[in-house]
């Protein structure tokens, strides 16, 4: 009770909303924004750059270059996602992803290519025949899996 027998009325806190983005969880490895990694990185699973890599990627997964991400050299991988800046040839055997803040140098071999509005490439693009990955991407969906002609028809 407040001062002569009057109820005392709670403060009105107005807590603000908060709209995080909730990124998709990456199952392999990633290098953070501010790390700078030098020479070849070869891995098995998924990778997401925030950080720097001078040197050649490997991966038979999904790639994503995230928007603070930075690559010098070569990748290959089975998808690429770029939201970030690659100064690099690509090879990758599914799809490859340039978002809005995608800035690509380099030559690019696929056989899928999505390229949002805002998105900059320079560089030769050479679109082959559809494949699969030995391992399923993280940008695949069922709609996204390329189908041969094998696939439909057999051999």
């Amino acid at each position: 009770m407040g001062l002569f027998g009057k109820k005392e009325e709670a403060p009105v806190v107005e807590v603000p909303v908060v709209e995080e983005v909730i990124e998709k969880p990456i199952n392999g490895t990633v290098i953070a924004e501010g790390i700078t990694f030098v020479g070849d990185f070869v891995t098995e699973e998924d990778l997401e750059l925030k950080g720097t890599i001078k040197g050649d990627i490997v991966s038979p997964k999904h790639v994503h270059i995230d928007k603070t991400g930075y690559h010098k050299g070569t990748i290959n991988a089975c998808c690429v996602e770029i939201d970030g800046t690659v100064d690099a040839d690509i090879e990758c055997q599914t799809m490859a992803k340039l978002n809005s803040t995608a800035k690509v140098l380099g030559d690019l071999k696929t056989s899928n290519i999505e390229a949002a509005s805002g998105s900059e490439f320079s560089g030769k693009l050479e679109l082959k025949p559809a494949a699969k990955c030995d391992k399923a991407c993280a940008c695949e969906s069922e709609e996204d899996v390329p189908v041969t002609e094998e696939d439909i028809f057999g051999k």
